[in-house]
């Protein structure tokens, strides 16, 4: 933007739109990703870590990672939840998750998947099981 700031949305327009772009920002910016996480993910002391990622397995990530959560939800609402957060059209988006991995693949290389389709308090109860049950996973 003319204040030096990142347009984001303008961004996402030209990189799904024009893949030698996608292609060069990708080039550039996915090595340096992986050496922080790298980094990052040795630094950490916790019982556990949660690395998020949107594009987990197009990145290679999840080699990082011992396990593998999918917070899921159907394709209709994230279409939707996604053009209400980023205020993105419904083209942009669309073209955002045709770039990723199906969501089928997703589940399916998956350890753990959690439905976020219902509403926030679900998911906390979701999550929380799933941190009692990685703290055991850790423990033994």
């Amino acid at each position: 933007s003319t204040e030096g700031s990142l347009d984001r949305a303008a961004l996402r327009k030209i990189i799904f739109s024009d893949r030698e772009a996608k292609a060069w920002l990708e080039n550039l910016l996915h090595p340096l990703i992986a050496k922080l996480l790298q980094e990052r993910l040795t630094e950490t002391s916790s019982a556990y870590t949660i690395l998020e990622s949107p594009l987990l397995f197009e990145t290679e990530q999840h080699k990082f990672v011992d396990r593998v959560l999918v917070i899921d939800v159907d394709e209709q609402t994230q279409l939707s939840r996604a053009m209400a957060r980023d205020g993105s059209d419904k083209a942009v988006i669309q073209s955002i998750i045709a770039a990723q991995i199906s969501r089928d693949e997703r589940i399916r290389r998956a350890d753990d998947v959690v439905s976020n389709e219902g509403n926030l308090n679900q998911l906390k109860e979701h999550i929380e099981a799933l941190h009692d049950h990685y703290r055991g996973i850790v423990t033994t």
